[in-house]
C-alpha cells in the first residue's frame, strides 16, 4: 500500500452540505404510497427492477429507522404495503400504535400475524 498524503485546507474549504441520500429507492415508494391514501395496496415491482424480497428488507428497514406507520407484507411473490394508521375508509387512528401494542400482545405473536388479515381478505 502506499503512502497516504495530506493536503493543508482551512475550516471554510471543508462543503458545509451533505449527501442527500434520502432512500433513493424506499423513499420515492413510501412517499407515494402515503400520498395515495390507501390503507393496502400491491406495489408494483416492473418498473424497480429488483425482486420481491430485496424491495421487502429496503422498505421495512427504511420504514423501521424512520418509525412510519407502515408495514410491508409479502405473499405468494407480491409486494404489499399496509397503513396502520388509518382504517379501510381512509380515516385516522389517532393512537394506531397503542391499538398495535395490545393487539401484538393479545395474540402473543408478531405484528404481520395481526396484518396479514387485512391483505388475505382482498
Amino acid at each position: 500500500m502506499g503512502t497516504v498524503q495530506f493536503i493543508q485546507r482551512t475550516i471554510d474549504d471543508i462543503d458545509n452540505t451533505a449527501d442527500n441520500r434520502r432512500g433513493r429507492v424506499s423513499y420515492p415508494i413510501i412517499k407515494g404510497f402515503m400520498e395515495t391514501g390507501f390503507q393496502v395496496a400491491e406495489v408494483d415491482l416492473t418498473a424497480s427492477g429488483r425482486k420481491p424480497e430485496q424491495l421487502q428488507l429496503l422498505l421495512a428497514s427504511y420504514i423501521s429507522t424512520h418509525k412510519l406507520p407502515i408495514k410491508v407484507l409479502k405473499r405468494r411473490s407480491k409486494l404489499f404495503l399496509l397503513r396502520l394508521d388509518i382504517n379501510e375508509k381512509g380515516e385516522p387512528i389517532p393512537d394506531w400504535q397503542e391499538k398495535l401494542i395490545e393487539e401484538k400482545r393479545a395474540l402473543v405473536g408478531d405484528v404481520e400475524e395481526i396484518t396479514a388479515a387485512v391483505v388475505d381478505r382482498e
